[in-house]
């Protein structure tokens, strides 16, 4: 988890000099936004909620597969993901990793895929090299549908740190349910832990289309 701090850190600075780049050039396309706190707000809620319960959602149907208990590369990587002390979990996967890492899938690669060929192919491209990177199938599965979710809600706001704050938010669940235990018997596949998973679900879905409509109607005034 160090190495993984130190590593996402490094490479913030050069991200943010390609990003500044990209975002000039989507500035002369859309012009300048009108950033309100009130409606960020309003917008980084959303986001949480839906980025939140979707992921939660994820991670309860993906364990319910026999996928988990065949991948060696996903034990693995989970081992590393919650190493360590748990405010070294929190530093990097919750700020130093999401920053990073949303520069270059959704700051860069979302954008530069939008710009070359269409805002789909943009969102289909940081979608699944997001879930390449994370080096085996069940990770993959769960981050490429996070990674899509992210790309639309930046797609749709146009507003980089609010995948930044949602992926925040879903490694801070993750690390919370397993420090904590909670919502253990949602990972079951028994009429408690998919109701669960499936209400779960529901409201991120929901979230997420209430955040278009807002932001669709706040471009619109």
């Amino acid at each position: 988890m160090l190495k993984q701090l130190i590593s996402s850190g490094a490479t913030i600075p050069c991200l943010i000099a390609f990003w500044k780049q990209d975002n000039e050039a989507e500035r002369v396309v859309y012009g300048k936004q009108k950033r309100p706190l009130k409606q960020y707000m309003m917008q980084a809620a959303l986001t949480c909620m839906a980025v939140g319960a979707f992921g939660i959602a994820v991670n309860n149907f993906i364990a319910m597969t026999p996928l988990v208990h065949v991948s060696a590369g996903f034990q693995t990587a989970n081992e590393n993901f919650f190493g360590g002390d748990v405010l070294l979990q929190i530093l990097a996967s919750c700020v130093v990793v999401p920053v990073a890492e949303e520069l270059l899938f959704r700051g860069i690669v979302l954008k530069r895929g939008a710009m070359l060929a269409s805002e789909g192919m943009g969102i289909f491209c940081s979608a699944v090299l997001f879930g390449i990177i994370h080096m085996n199938l069940v990770q993959f599965i769960y981050a490429a549908l996070l990674g899509a979710l992210l790309a639309v809600i930046v797609t749709k706001t146009r507003r980089v740190s609010l995948a930044v704050l949602g992926h925040a938010t879903a490694n801070l669940i993750a690390i919370l349910r397993a420090s904590s235990g909670i919502l253990d018997f949602s990972y079951q596949s028994t009429v408690a832990g998919i109701g669960f998973s499936v209400g779960m679900l529901v409201l991120g879905v929901g979230a997420m289309m209430v955040l278009v409509r807002y932001s669709k109607e706040f471009a619109m005034e």
